[in-house]
């Protein structure tokens, strides 16, 4: 009885609570900052390139945007610069203006499109020898225009007088948290209520209040042991994907897995412990009086035999 009436308490709490962190986390989205708006004038080349931009091995523009509306993530590249033969500079002059934009006016998965574009830019490095590229991403106001996925593309980056160079581009975007947050509740509750564990000790009489109430935390820890592993696991599960919900079956089914697995762990890691105290506290208490007299048996007064008849 008492560990259903903490387990509906729980999920009433998490409801409440992940409720709560949502709209503490939309509030402070809605006053973050934007990405800055994409200039894309005077970046078409103007005659022979004399200087060019080359992609060092590896480089690339990827980010992870969460199901957060406000909150804009970020991802930087570089890319190297060399001069023609004949340029008066190897290094790229301060008055080249360089820039960048996505190709094709968005990412795709290869089936749909991300639903808004990413601003992109590109600056000139003090030196002059390398142009560092930054994307910005930033969900609008609408959750849903983009699905969970991964969606790639490539960024140009180009100026008047530059051969330009084109950088690949990709960024994952997670589902919401809150269907995940109260799947593990739910799951992980269900994984540590199991009988065994809530049993109280047939036959057991405990005496004193103290020992009441340490016998009723004994018999709740491997409940929460439970629920805390379920659901710190289906948070790894969740974090480690940074695509969950593009496949929402799949997704679901791996997270409660996980969840369950690991409350059903959790639970059996604190039972025979708990268990074995809990039995070591229900011995009933028997003072030393009490043990002496128990203990002294019992001695019946030693009587002569009769004397023969004279």
């Amino acid at each position: 009885m008492l560990i259903g009436l903490v387990a509906v308490v729980a999920v009433v709490a998490a409801g409440v609570g992940i409720r709560a962190v949502s709209t503490a986390i939309d509030a402070s989205d809605s006053s973050a900052k934007s990405c800055p708006k994409s200039s894309l004038s005077n970046l078409a080349a103007a005659g022979s390139p004399t200087w060019l931009l080359k992609k060092p091995g590896g480089q690339k523009l990827a980010t992870e945007l969460s199901y957060r509306v406000g909150h804009p993530e970020r991802a930087t590249a570089h890319v190297n610069v060399a001069a023609r033969r004949g340029a008066r500079s190897k290094a790229l002059p301060r008055d080249i203006r360089i820039g960048a934009f996505v190709l094709g006016g968005g990412l795709s998965d290869g089936s749909r499109g991300m639903g808004f574009t990413p601003v992109a830019a590109a600056k000139r490095s003090r030196d002059g020898r390398s142009v560092r590229v930054g994307l910005c991403v930033q969900r609008p106001g609408e959750r849903g225009l983009s699905a969970p996925g991964k969606y790639t593309g490539k960024v140009r980056v180009a100026g008047p007088r530059v051969r330009a160079v084109d950088v690949p581009v990709s960024v994952s975007i997670r589902g919401n948290w809150i269907g995940p947050a109260l799947i593990a509740v739910f799951v992980s509750i269900i994984g540590a209520l199991m009988p065994f564990t809530t049993k109280p000790e047939d036959g057991v009489e405990v005496d004193t209040g103290a020992r009441k109430a340490a016998q009723r935390v004994l018999a709740l820890l491997p409940f929460a042991s439970g629920l805390a592993a379920g659901c710190l696991a289906a948070f790894l599960v969740y974090v480690d994907d940074p695509t969950w919900g593009a496949e929402r079956g799949a997704d679901t089914i791996k997270l409660v897995v996980a969840a369950y697995a690991a409350a059903s762990a959790g639970l059996a890691a604190t039972a025979l412990p708990t268990k074995a105290t809990r039995r070591a506290l229900a011995q009933p208490t028997v003072s030393g009086g009490a043990a002496a007299g128990a203990a002294a048996p019992t001695v019946a007064p030693a009587t002569n035999p009769p004397s023969p008849p004279a």
